[in-house]
This record gives C-alpha cells, structure tokens and sequence, in this order.
C-alpha cells in the first residue's frame, strides 16, 4: 500500500474546500447552465459566475460598515436640521 506524502493531502484538502464553492455557483450564480458558444463561451461563463460569487461576499462584509456610516450621517443630519430648526424658532 503507497503511503500518502504531504502533497496528496494538500491537494485533497484544497478539493474539498472548492467543491462546495462549486455547488453553491452552479445553484446561486447561474453556473449549471452555459449560455455562450465555445471555450471562449465556458470562460466568459466561469468568470461572471467567479465575479458576481466574489461581489456578494464583498457586499455582505461591508453591511454593516455601511449600516453604521448610515446611521452616523442621519443622526449628524437629524442634530443639524434640529439646531436650524431652533435657530429659526428664536428670532
């Protein structure tokens, strides 16, 4: 029986961590059906599949950043409008 060496299990680690990246593109990005012509056609296809995966994992990292920017500039808003609305009260 050969032994498995350092590399092999590299490899098979790196597999099983694709796979499921695979599936999930092929279900949620559209992969499971090609609609352009050729290995040109397959390329285009793998690459916005890759491209709209890597936007959606960029957009749910920056939620929340973006959620607490939007609060902090409605807030600064909110204090603006409420000290031009004092403002105007005292004259």
């Amino acid at each position: 029986m050969d032994s498995i060496n350092y590399h092999q299990i590299f490899i098979l680690l790196l597999q099983a961590a694709i796979e499921p990246v695979i599936g999930h593109l092929k279900t949620d990005h559209r992969l499971g059906r090609n609609f352009y012509k050729g290995i040109v056609g397959d390329n285009i296809n793998i690459m916005l599949a890759a491209a709209g995966f890597n936007f959606k994992r960029m957009m749910n990292k920056w939620k929340l950043s973006y959620c607490q920017f939007f609060q902090e500039l409605f807030s600064l808003l909110e204090f603006a409008t409420y000290k031009i609305f004092c403002l105007k009260r005292a004259f």
